[in-house]
């Protein structure tokens, strides 16, 4: 993977966490998403990419921890495109 991109911006290492062939929002950036629907982009090293979209939607409350729904989203999103593109390796 070489980068990863929501809404047109390219989001600094800090901003995601990559475990196996899932990703996670996290960090400031997450504050800073708006309420609506948002879309995403993860660019590999191979020159393919990936899209995902979510929606943030819900009040906002204190940080208790739980990272919440979107990242949730996020992480689902990434983690199917992921797989579905090891799938299509293993079929080429």
């Amino acid at each position: 993977m070489t980068s990863v991109w929501v809404d047109g911006v390219r989001l600094d290492a800090k901003d995601y966490v990559i475990r196996g062939n899932a990703l996670r929002l996290q960090g400031p950036f997450t504050a800073k998403l708006s309420q609506g629907f948002h879309t995403g982009l993860i660019r590999f090293d191979d020159g393919s990419a990936s899209s995902f979209s979510f929606t943030v939607s819900g009040a906002t409350s204190p940080r208790t921890g739980d990272p919440g729904v979107v990242l949730y989203v996020a992480l689902t999103v990434a983690s199917v495109t992921g797989m579905a593109r090891l799938t299509k390796r293993k079929e080429d």
